[in-house]
């Protein structure tokens, strides 16, 4: 059954289009969302909710122009337009302040080659240094997590529906009130306008000053950009088109299309094709086949190549990766100097006159194996220990507190299993060499299928590096 007008009909198909199309991308989006974890969910959902009150709210307006009320209208347009604007303000800034941090974990690395004779070997000095510089960064990370921002939007929305129901109730008071006349551009739409002439005229240019040289490679930037780009083109023919065209033309088109345009066009850009980009980058796991894991691992062993992982891995805001992977090492030459120590004091030619002391911090460091290989191999031809000393289980647990603690300053993403394994060694204090050797496997198997494939295509296919 239609309906008499075809003004009525176009925004009966457009209404079911837009809903198919927003409903299926954002279940599907909801079905994968393990593998959008760089991406805020409850933002997205936030703005996908706001996006069908507005739409929907027009739609209905536009299909039943002389029933549905304009209060309804009223109320999407305010409160579609907050949830979807502010999430969408929300979603740059943190995107703003965690591509920081992750640039920050990679400038306050220290690159310590070990090659230069000057250079002592301060394993103490460089890892308090590193840690309080990522310690300042972290704070501000913590401020503008996922959740945090969504109670934020919350609190904007509460204080936007008080408003609009003040507004509504002066409105109801009006002499003359009709609540099914046509709905224009009366006083109460003006708060609407503003907030969209604020988001044209600020919000957008800010996010293209600030975002423009922000580099990630989820395209989280590309997106928000684009969004404002939509923006700009669409959102003012909103105003031409009720203002001048229509009259002129006197077409059933209504301008209320703009909008919801604009609405579902940013919803795919932000749910739709990353899930496109998800199946794409299946694909693209295969182009690393030419580099097996040994060209993986040399990484690691030549600081150019590192130094521009490292960006990589920024790039895919995962830093706190390739920090434990640095830290891991630097784990592992403690280890083998205490387990040098060791050997020298249950040797049995001791000399008559005891040899100055010298600090490990200040000698040569020891030959350390691959990133690849753990600390219990690696420890195996020092000692046949199974523990760690007593001594060195102060390092162990705070390696511990840094990466695998539940919200620690640079938690990684590993496996339930695997955590509670070496979460069990920490509580019983029987630590053993290789309690973090699984984990660091987890690790480097995280970088190899996220971070290595792009590594592979724009660095060294490039430089041709064998």
């Amino acid at each position: 059954m239609g309906f008499p007008t075809l003004g009525q009909n176009l925004a009966c198909v457009a209404l079911v289009v837009h809903c198919v199309l927003v409903f299926i991308t954002t279940i599907l989006y909801l079905y994968h969302h393990q593998k959008f974890s760089h991406r805020p969910l409850r933002l997205i959902l936030l703005g996908a909710f706001g996006n069908l009150i507005i739409s929907g709210s027009y739609y209905c307006r536009l299909m039943w122009w002389m029933d549905f009320s304009c209060s309804l209208v009223l109320w999407g347009t305010y409160l579609g337009s907050a949830l979807y604007f502010l999430s969408l303000m929300a979603r740059g800034v943190q995107l703003l302040v965690v591509v920081r941090f992750n640039t920050a974990k990679v400038h306050s690395q220290l690159q310590d080659t070990f090659i230069d004779d000057k250079n002592s070997f301060e394993l103490l000095e460089h890892e308090r240094y590193r840690h309080s510089h990522i310690s300042r960064q972290a704070y501000n990370k913590e401020r503008v997590t996922d959740k945090r921002l969504t109670y934020l939007v919350a609190l904007f929305i509460f204080i936007l529906v008080t408003a609009v129901s003040a507004m509504q109730l002066v409105r109801m008071l009006e002499p003359g009130f009709d609540e099914y006349t046509l709905c224009g551009f009366g006083w109460h739409y003006f708060p609407f306008f503003g907030i969209t002439g604020v988001f044209l005229f600020v919000c957008c240019p800010w996010v293209i000053y600030y975002f423009w040289n922000v580099k990630d490679a989820y395209g989280l930037r590309n997106e928000l950009i684009t969004c404002v780009f939509l923006g700009l083109c669409i959102y003012p023919m909103y105003f031409v088109w009720t203002l001048i065209l229509k009259e002129k033309l006197n077409s059933s088109f209504s301008s209320y299309y703009f909008i919801t345009l604009f609405m579902l066009l940013t919803h795919l850009n932000t749910v739709g094709f990353p899930l496109i980009g998800m199946a794409y980058r299946t694909r693209k796991l295969r182009t690393i086949a030419a580099y097996d894991s040994e060209q993986f691992h040399r990484i690691f062993e030549n600081p150019e190549m590192l130094y521009h992982f490292r960006n990589f891995a920024a790039r895919y805001l995962c830093s706190e990766n390739t920090c434990f992977i640095d830290d891991f090492q630097l784990l592992k030459q403690y280890c083998i100097v205490s387990a040098q120590s060791g050997m020298k004091n249950n040797s049995v030619e001791t000399p008559l006159i005891p040899p100055k002391p010298i600090s490990i911090f200040k000698s040569r460091p020891p030959a350390v194996t691959p990133a690849h290989v753990g600390i219990g191999l690696t420890i195996r031809k020092y000692t046949d220990a199974e523990l760690v000393p007593t001594e060195l289980q102060v390092r162990f647990h705070k390696f511990y507190r840094t990466y695998l603690q539940p919200g620690a300053l640079l938690e990684i993403n590993i496996s339930s299993t695997a955590h509670a394994a070496v979460f069990q060694q920490m509580q019983n204090g029987r630590v053993t060499w290789d309690v973090f050797d699984n984990t660091k496997d987890q690790v480097l198997s995280l970088l190899y299928d996220n971070v290595f494939p792009d590594f592979v295509q724009n660095y060294l296919r490039k430089h041709r590096v064998v």
